[in-house]
């Protein structure tokens, strides 16, 4: 194995503007089916982290009344807090109103069986790509954009490499060269 060369991956580079963020909201919002998938996004977005930590995150990990969010990273195990912002904070009282009787912040319902469950690793693109069609936004916006758009960001506005770290839970500035 240690005599197999890697193929380096051709580096991404597609971030989302804020007009399309906020299209994109816009249009999920509108759309009660697209709710929690609009949830995950603007959750990731805002705090810079993974969708898929976001469509795993349980309401034990949100204090609503103090704005705030724990989470222990599925990746690398970093304990992340941060405040929660006053339009998602808004959204996320909303969400709890309707789904705080079970686990799951941004839970898929299945209308149809009456099931309430977490979304699995691959139904998160396909409705983005629904909401990103109806909205008339390019196909090339992924999930995974959003944290180097939020980290790339954050960047921009001068944030000091600690307060980044503390946000995405890398332990190595090098990390986040790619940013």
């Amino acid at each position: 194995v240690a005599l197999v060369q890697a193929k380096a991956s051709k580096q991404r580079r597609v971030y989302w503007s804020r007009d399309q963020i906020k299209t994109f909201l816009e249009k999920g919002y509108s759309d009660f089916r697209w709710r929690s998938i609009s949830l995950i996004v603007h959750m990731a977005y805002d705090w810079g982290q993974r969708t898929g930590d976001m469509r795993t995150l349980i309401w034990g990990a949100l204090d609503l009344d103090q704005c705030r969010m724990d989470l222990t990273q599925s990746k690398r195990g970093a304990d992340v807090h941060l405040p929660i912002s006053q339009n998602l904070c808004k959204m996320l009282r909303e969400q709890h109103k309707d789904f705080g009787f079970q686990d799951y912040v941004a839970p898929k319902v299945s209308l149809d069986r009456g099931q309430v469950r977490r979304y699995g690793l691959n139904e998160i693109a396909p409705l983005i790509n629904e909401v990103l069609d109806e909205a008339n936004l390019p196909r090339e916006l992924t999930a995974m954009s959003l944290r180097r758009t939020a980290v790339t960001e954050m960047m921009e506005a001068g944030v000091d490499l600690v307060g980044i770290m503390q946000v995405t839970g890398h332990v190595n500035p090098a990390s986040l060269k790619p940013y």
